[in-house]
């Protein structure tokens, strides 16, 4: 999102003026650096731009698709593996909502899921989340954990980053060697506070 602002500064004749347009002028700053960061949270949230800002085996697997999408004109398609985003900026300490569309066809319960890890300074590199994903015989945290065969559901969950955690990784999964298919769509990480 490009933010343009048109700002008519008269000329600064007083020094009162000068301090009033660089008090609007800093504030204007502030304000939009604020809105890139919300803005960088998660690229292509919605696949309408491909996979761009995507990276991940399930890319092959499946991939982009314009059929059947939950929101808009694409969505991700998964038959196995994953598709992930990660460096997504964060602020340490800060709760962040996570939302989503999930469609499952003819998958076994547990084998969609989504995980989140986060990085930092003296952050452990383990996943987050209250729920709990079966994976090759082992038990992994994950934030949304689903199967079966569903129409498209929204899925929320709100996360708190670690104290030093400055990046966020997201990951949506379908576990491999297993049969069906799943859709993400409209893939969305705010500030929550």
């Amino acid at each position: 999102m490009n933010t343009t602002y048109h700002i008519d500064a008269p000329s600064i004749s007083s020094p009162r003026r000068g301090t009033q347009f660089l008090i609007v002028l800093g504030a204007a700053v502030i304000l939009s650096a604020g809105l890139l960061r919300a803005d960088e949270l998660i690229k292509n949230g919605g696949f309408e731009d491909g996979s761009s800002g995507w990276w991940g085996p399930g890319l092959k697997s499946g991939g982009v698709v314009s059929d059947q999408a939950g929101g808009g004109a694409n969505c991700l398609n998964l038959s196995e593996g994953f598709v992930c985003q990660d460096k997504r900026p964060v602020e340490g300490g800060k709760s962040y909502k996570i939302s989503m569309k999930i469609r499952s066809e003819s998958a076994p319960e547990g084998s969609v899921y989504v995980q989140v890890s986060f990085r930092g300074e003296g952050v452990k590199p383990g996943w987050y989340g209250a729920e709990v994903a079966s994976v090759e015989g082992r038990s992994e945290k994950a934030l949304f954990v689903t199967g079966g065969t569903q129409e498209w559901k929204e899925y929320t969950s709100v996360i708190d980053a670690p104290a030093n955690a400055t990046e966020m990784l997201i990951y949506l999964r379908k576990l491999g060697g297993t049969a069906g298919t799943a859709s993400f769509d409209d893939v969305k990480i705010e500030p929550a506070n």
